[in-house]
């Protein structure tokens, strides 16, 4: 079986991958970000509020289609498997209040199990 990591950093957006065309046990995978948050705290900033970052992820393979939310909110989780494939949250960048920040991404880990 082979193995594949995919790091990818996205806005909005649909990333398609396949683990290789002659492993039948690795169906192709799309992984859509349908929203980011991140309240995080701007740098000099003090913030009474949580603090966090989470997105909402649409995953397709074989016809099925399944949705999650992974953070790092109190009660979230930052990683997940689906699909025969883990998902982790890695970061959003950039960091509240530096430049770019209008247009967040996130940063994610997929690796075949």
């Amino acid at each position: 079986m082979k193995r594949q990591l995919v790091i990818a950093t996205f806005t909005l957006g649909v990333l398609s991958f396949s683990c290789g065309k002659d492993d039948k046990d690795s169906p192709n995978m799309q992984v859509e970000v349908l929203e980011i948050e991140d309240t995080r705290c701007p740098n000099g900033v003090l913030c009474i509020w949580e603090e966090g970052i989470a997105v909402d992820l649409k995953a397709m393979a074989d016809g099925k289609i399944d949705t999650i939310k992974l953070g790092s909110f109190l009660g979230q989780s930052r990683d997940t498997i689906l699909f025969g494939h883990s998902i982790e949250l890695v970061d959003v960048e950039p960091h509240p209040g530096m430049e770019g920040d209008d247009n967040p991404k996130a940063i994610l880990e997929i690796k075949e199990q």
